[in-house]
């Protein structure tokens, strides 16, 4: 049965956005971090909110209804094909975006 994030919105903040930049975007800041390769924002964006709204919940490694981690297939998308997004309730039915990578480890 596939378990689906509780409804609610989910935000991306400074904090969340610098993070996704900073270790998983630039090339010369924590070099042994997955990255985005060939995205533009907008790209990213959407599928962001892809696998928020469509993806299914990675219990393993989840911690409900605290933090959540989401994954969802993407061909080409690091070494497992699949973008990891992990979101932390704020409050009821809100939550915000901790990080967003390409899975390549486990």
């Amino acid at each position: 049965m596939r378990r689906l994030l509780p409804r609610g919105d989910v935000i991306i903040d400074k904090n969340g956005a610098k993070h996704i930049i900073e270790r998983h975007i630039l090339e010369e800041k924590w070099q042994y971090k997955s990255k985005f390769k060939y995205l533009t924002a907008d790209m990213l964006l959407q599928m962001l909110k892809e696998t928020i709204e469509t993806s299914e919940i990675n219990c393993g490694r989840s911690n409900p209804p605290n933090e959540v981690v989401l994954e969802k297939y993407y061909y080409g998308l690091g070494a497992k094909n699949k973008l990891r997004v992990v979101i932390r309730k704020v409050s009821d039915n809100l939550y915000r975006i901790v990080t967003a990578h390409p899975v390549d480890w486990d």
